[in-house]
Formats: C-alpha cells, sequence, structure tokens
C-alpha cells in the first residue's frame, strides 16, 4: 500500500514571506513616526520664528529712533561778537548758552540772564547760579571776568536721548528696532539733585522715561540721567 504525502502548506513553502512582510511594516511605521517628529519639529520652529511677545509699550507715545543726521558733539555755538566781548552779561549769556545747547544737541535755545541765568528750550525751562563773580581784566578789544555758572537743574532732550540710545542700541541689540519716548515740547526738566557729603551733585537721576529695542521680544530699558549731557540704559523688570 503505498502512502500518500501531502503537499507542504503555504506557509511551510515561504517561511520567509511573513517575516519579510511583518520587516516592511516596522519599516513603514519607523518611517511615520520619524515623519512626524520631524514634520512636528518644523512646526514647532515655524510657530517659535512667528512668536512676538507684547510691546510693553505705546507706538503713539514713542518716537523712533534713527541715526542722528548730525552727532551732537559737532553742533557749536558761534564765538561771542566783538562787540558784545567787554559786556559781562553777553559773557554770562553766551556761557550758558554753550553749556545748555551741550545739553540739548540743538542751537534754537534762548538765554537771559540778570542777577541769575536761565535757558529756555522749547517747552523746557532750566536756571543757572551764578557765583564767584570776581574782577573783570581788561585785554583790549574784549574783557575777561571770573565767575562761576552752575545748571540748578538739567535738560533731557529727544535728539540727545535718541543719539545715546541709537549708540547703545546698536551695539547692544543688533538688528533691533529702537524707540524712546516721546518728550513733551521736545525736552524735559530733570530736577537738581541733592548734594553729596562731598558737595558733589550725585552722579545720576533716574528720569521716568524709557526706551525700547524691539526683535521678536521688547527690551526696556530706564533712562538715567549722568553727569553733564551723559545718558545711561538699565534694563527694566516688565511684567
Amino acid at each position: 500500500m503505498t502512502e500518500t504525502q501531502s503537499e507542504p502548506s503555504q506557509d511551510e513553502q515561504e517561511p520567509g514571506k511573513g517575516a519579510a512582510v511583518l520587516g516592511c511594516v516596522t519599516i513603514l511605521v519607523v518611517i511615520v513616526v520619524v515623519g512626524g517628529l520631524i514634520w512636528g519639529g518644523v512646526k514647532l520652529v515655524r510657530s517659535y520664528m512667528a512668536f512676538e511677545s507684547p510691546l510693553h509699550y505705546d507706538v503713539a507715545k514713542t518716537t523712533e529712533v534713527t541715526a542722528p543726521a548730525q552727532p551732537c558733539h559737532r553742533i557749536t555755538v558761534p564765538d561771542l561778537p566783538e562787540d558784545k566781548r567787554r559786556n559781562l552779561r553777553a559773557q554770562l549769556e553766551h556761557s550758558v548758552l554753550v553749556d545748555t545747547v551741550r545739553m540739548t544737541c540743538d542751537p534754537n535755545v534762548k538765554v537771559a540772564c540778570s542777577s541769575d541765568c536761565t535757558a529756555t528750550y522749547g517747552g523746557a525751562k532750566i536756571s543757572y547760579q551764578v557765583t564767584n563773580m570776581g574782577s573783570c581784566m581788561d585785554l583790549g578789544d574784549t574783557q575777561s571776568c571770573s565767575y562761576k555758572i552752575t545748571a540748578r537743574e538739567r535738560l533731557l532732550p529727544q535728539a540727545n536721548l535718541n543719539e545715546w540710545f541709537w549708540r547703545y542700541g546698536k551695539s547692544q541689540r543688533k538688528g533691533a528696532k529702537l524707540r524712546c519716548d516721546t518728550l513733551p515740547g521736545g525736552a524735559a526738566v530733570i530736577p537738581g539733585d541733592p548734594v553729596e557729603n562731598a558737595g558733589a551733585p550725585k552722579a545720576e537721576t533716574k528720569t521716568k522715561y524709557r526706551c525700547y529695542a524691539r526683535n521678536r521680544v521688547t527690551y526696556v530699558y530706564d533712562v538715567v540721567a549722568a553727569r553733564g549731557s551723559a545718558l545711561i540704559f538699565e534694563e527694566a523688570k516688565v511684567d
């Protein structure tokens, strides 16, 4: 009696086919997962690039800061005319004018002196105390008089503020858009500093004004007036 051999099953005929299918499925799953991660990363990067924090300032109440047309140190006051060089009052007014123009970066300053002096710029006015008045020396076509003038207040002009922040922002926040608070009348009066033990005015006075550097996020700076016309910018904490 002859035995009949049964034919092998399909799986027995192709033992590697199932493993191949499983491998293909695994590769497909890996591709889908990796692709999903890459796409998610791309969306995250796009979302970050598009992110912009709140401005932290009112555009309408600020002024754009750009490169100055003329640096402040190049703005000068003409010498006192020859016909006024023997006039003490004219000398005082000229000295005050020079000091105030150095503050304002603008020669359009009005000065008046009597016993003391006042300087007016835009809507701001400051006073100067005149002390140590001494004798005058006749030098022919001119008269040299000794005196000391001391500003009781200081001016914070828009032009000077913008120039100082332009230099600061350009070096500290490259590529950022720069703005500063708009000063009413073009200048603000900084009250006189309290006198320290050494008898000299306090070196720095924090003002209520701010400047801003914007590059997707806003960096906010308090404006601090130093001696003379120098300004310092201190990064402020904002909510």
